[in-house]
């Protein structure tokens, strides 16, 4: 079986920076979690952290909803504690220094940016609704 850090941690920096980190990364995420996150988490985390493990390319619509429905979720806290140790490896950090544009080619990327905010926001929140309610269905049974 795998471990549930290790799936969340491979997960989470495809998602971030499309790399696979190494095992000190890994390792790093672990030790993290346990400090920073060691209480039992509320049965929405659960089973939003359930359904990223078994389908991770769900992590950016999560992501997207959590902003909106639940900002300080575990989800979003363990997206923040990878993107800061990847930030703080010297083999990353680089994917994170700004690139110097012009005016128009700053617009054109917000825009872009923008509109696909919106798009992964409103399919979020309904892949949010459908696993979150789901669940709360099962569990009320």
């Amino acid at each position: 079986m795998t471990d549930p850090l290790e799936t969340e941690s491979l997960a989470i920096s495809q998602y971030l920076l499309a790399v696979r980190p190494g095992r000190d990364l890994v390792q790093r995420y672990r030790d993290a979690n346990a400090e920073l996150c060691p209480e039992q988490p509320a049965w929405q985390d659960r089973a939003m952290l359930d359904f990223v493990r078994r389908h991770p390319r769900s992590l950016p619509l999560f992501d997207a909803a959590s902003g909106v429905l639940r900002p300080h979720s575990l989800l979003r806290r363990k997206i923040l504690v990878m993107m800061a140790i990847l930030e703080t490896t010297p083999q990353f950090a680089a994917h994170f220094d700004t690139e110097n544009a012009g005016r128009l080619q700053v617009l054109a990327k917000l825009g872009a940016y923008g509109l696909r905010s919106v798009v992964t926001t409103v399919a979020g929140l309904l892949m949010y609704a459908i696993v979150i309610g789901t669940r709360h269905r099962v569990l009320r049974e």
